[in-house]
């Protein structure tokens, strides 16, 4: 529903029966469904055919911040070139539920993988005009890494990597600091 955090939901029994009706279900992946993971995991166990979409993705990719406590950091759609790789396993999943729309799979998969890189191409190049020392985002949730690190963006989190935590006076302070030492 609107306004629902998926850092910190909790599936309804209308939610999961909903889910038991569908015939494949994507996800996200890596711990972004926190409560609703369980319920993913207990579906694919019963022969439910349910994809991670970051399963598609190199772990040796994936930014792994001492924040996360030994997790990866699951908001990769901030670098589009990263997001692309999903679209395989949507197709390759797609092609496995109905093996004879493989040719429509495939041809519309090639268009929308290539739709999103031509995205991350006009992010790069248009990004690249920004003087390097004004490249900064400030944002109350630490969920920018990937959008930071393919674009070339220093990226200060306010709220920190959990929804739920919440910024002190001190890590205000310090940031506001930075941001006039910076000129920002």
């Amino acid at each position: 529903g609107n306004d629902v955090d998926p850092h910190t939901y909790n599936p309804t029994r209308n939610d999961i029966a909903m889910l038991e009706k569908a015939d494949v279900i994507f996800y996200s992946g890596l711990n972004l469904e926190a409560r609703l993971a369980d319920a993913l995991v207990q579906m694919a166990g019963q022969g439910k055919l349910t994809k991670p979409l970051t399963s598609g993705v190199d772990r040796g990719e994936l930014l792994e911040p001492e924040e996360f406590e030994g997790h990866y950091d699951p908001h990769i759609w901030n670098d589009a070139s990263m997001w692309a790789k999903t679209v395989a396993v949507v197709r390759d999943t797609l092609v496995e539920r109905d093996p004879e729309g493989k040719s429509g799979y495939d041809e519309r998969g090639e268009a929308l993988e290539q739709e999103i890189l031509a995205v991350h191409e006009y992010a790069k190049k248009s990004l690249a005009t920004v003087p390097e020392s004004a490249r900064v985002l400030v944002t109350a949730h630490d969920a920018f890494n990937y959008f930071g690190r393919a674009y070339g963006i220093e990226v200060f989190g306010v709220q920190g990597v959990s929804t739920e935590h919440q910024a002190g006076l001190a890590e205000i302070n310090a940031l506001v600091e930075m941001l006039c030492d910076r000129k920002v």
